[in-house]
């Protein structure tokens, strides 16, 4: 497995070693810390001053008995302690970097010549360090510019191919400035909460092919169990929605293995019963087309059309509804992105397109617009949802067809509206973010032909996407900005930090957490999948070739 960065410098006070300032009787722990920030012990610490000496000479400063310092020093000494974790990550880098297969490791410390003879004389694997630089031998320290460039130098390794660790924000932003890859680690957190913070950034430190390689094999491993999961509640469940997304984004079918197809669902592929069915209204989108004739209706690969209009709505839903009501109607997003998503040779077993284009213009609101469930019960409008109507258009009955037919218009309308006024800034009632519209405007633009009046009128969707760069999201919102700046062109170099931060995210497995996009409407409970941002991931990782 080779890695991107050739060398890793690691801190040793607060990263890998601990101390504790309530072991220190004989100073105050707030004039300990000033002492310890003056430039007398910075002097200490460049090997300016003997440690005697200092102790003199803070003594006259802070009016405290230079005896009292030293004991200070020695209890805090005492209180020394190995990250046993991090010891046998550095024992297991050590090995590694040995034999050939990952980068060299270095530690690079401020401390007094006297503090290190007391650290060296702890169980600790130095020998795995190829060096080991510190203030005092170097006669500069930390966050002097000039230390970073004496350590590069030394280890001959390029900033671009460096890694820093460090407990101090200023340590970090000086080794940043210069190109090294900088990452701060909490000094206050727990062994394991280190362990792991560092241990995934090295996970992360592998080429670009290797982290695709390891997402393709997490989505080839889980195939049928990538289920979507409830933010905060731990509720697992199976969607066709995700999956199909997932499909649509991978292009392959066998990571898939249970969707519910409309002639699987139960009830007339999951219409309610009850009052307000689509099946008991006289201006539903089924009554108008149920008896209409369907041999007409040819798809493009010549495969024959299903004998009713229900084998093409798709519900959410793979398997009994939870959070929700027990009867839940199909819905024209689940119904686009499946039909986006199937391969040709699997249009034999759906509904012909064009029928059920015709059934979602027959199923809109006062407005015009397209409604997102096939149920006068459920009268809901949803810009995200628009956008993935516009795209099963867009495909199936042409674009010069969207850009004609009346009867598109209101829903082309106000998504162009949305994404000119930036409606979905705050989330919609079926999506929690606002990266879910741009991903998906994102598509729609890029699937438009050139001389379309929509391509035309998406344009603003680059400048929508750069706006939303670097802002803090969760992981799923991250992955589907990143792969809308990918699709519409946004320049690497500005997608290139939200990027990295996306890689960063990546868990131990090789996939990715899974973050939230959409939400039930009346409870608000956030939807994510890991599968899904994996997926994006993976896409994100092949299309840029790295």
């Amino acid at each position: 497995m080779k890695m991107t960065h050739e060398a890793i410098v690691f801190d040793l006070g607060d990263v890998l070693f601990d101390w504790h300032a309530e072991a220190v009787t004989t100073v105050p722990k707030d004039v300990l810390r000033n002492m310890m920030n003056s430039t007398t012990w910075h002097d200490l610490e460049r090997g300016i001053l003997t440690c005697e000496e200092t102790c003199e000479i803070l003594g006259t400063q802070f009016k405290v008995l230079p005896a009292a310092i030293q004991e200070a020093l020695i209890q805090a000494q005492a209180s020394l302690r190995v990250n046993e974790n991090l010891s046998a990550l550095i024992r297991e880098l050590g090995a590694l970097a040995a034999a050939g297969g990952g980068p060299r490791i270095y530690a690079m410390t401020n401390i007094a010549r006297e503090h290190f003879n007391v650290l060296q004389g702890l169980p600790f694997p130095w020998l795995s360090f190829t060096r080991v630089f510190t203030s005092f031998d170097a006669g500069m320290r930390k966050p002097d510019l000039r230390f970073y460039r004496y350590v590069l130098r030394e280890i001959g390794c390029d900033a671009s191919k460096t890694v820093f660790l460090d407990d101090r924000p200023e340590n970090i932003c000086a080794a940043r400035s210069l190109g090294i890859h900088g990452q701060l680690v909490d000094r206050g957190a727990s062994d394991e909460a280190k362990t792991i913070t560092i241990s995934r950034l090295l996970n992360n430190l592998v080429e670009d092919s290797a982290i695709r390689d390891r997402a393709e094999v997490f989505l080839r491993s889980g195939a049928g169990q990538h289920n979507s999961v409830i933010e905060a509640k731990g509720i697992s469940f199976k969607d066709n929605f995700s999956q199909l997304l997932v499909m649509e984004i991978t292009g392959v079918e066998d990571i898939i293995q249970h969707l519910t197809w409309p002639n699987e669902w139960p009830n007339k592929a999951g219409l309610p019963k009850d009052t307000g069915s689509l099946s008991d209204s006289e201006d539903s989108a089924i009554v108008l087309l149920e008896g209409s004739s369907l041999s007409s209706h040819v798809e493009p690969d010549g495969t024959p059309d299903c004998d009713s209009v229900q084998h093409g709505f798709w519900n959410y839903f793979a398997e009994q509804p939870i959070l929700t009501t027990s009867a839940f109607p199909p819905d024209s997003d689940t119904t686009s992105v499946a039909y986006l998503s199937m391969p040709p040779s699997s249009y034999n077993r759906l509904a012909p397109s064009q029928t059920i284009i015709d059934a979602m213009v027959s199923n809109v609101n006062i407005d015009g617009i397209v409604q997102v469930y096939f149920d006068p019960g459920r009268p809901r409008v949803d810009p995200i949802v628009c956008v993935n109507v516009l795209r099963f258009i867009n495909k199936f009955a042409g674009g010069k067809a969207m850009d004609s037919d009346p009867r598109f218009a209101p829903t082309r309308d106000h998504v162009v509206g949305c994404l000119t006024h930036r409606a979905y800034l705050y989330g919609t009632r079926h999506y929690s973010i606002p990266e879910a519209f741009l991903y998906f405007a994102a598509l729609l633009y890029k699937e438009c032909d050139g001389g379309l009046v929509l391509k035309r009128e998406l344009g603003g969707i680059t400048a929508a996407l750069t706006e939303r760069l670097r802002v803090k999201v969760n992981p799923l919102a991250l992955a589907m900005r990143v792969r809308a700046c990918q699709v519409v062109g946004v320049p690497r170099e500005l997608v290139q930090p939200d990027l990295q931060e996306l890689l960063s995210l990546r868990d131990e497995d090789g996939g990715w957490p899974a973050g939230h996009f959409c939400w039930f409407g009346r409870t608000g409970n956030k939807i994510g999948s890991r599968g899904l941002t994996t997926a994006l991931a993976w896409r994100i990782l092949s299309d840029y070739r790295i």
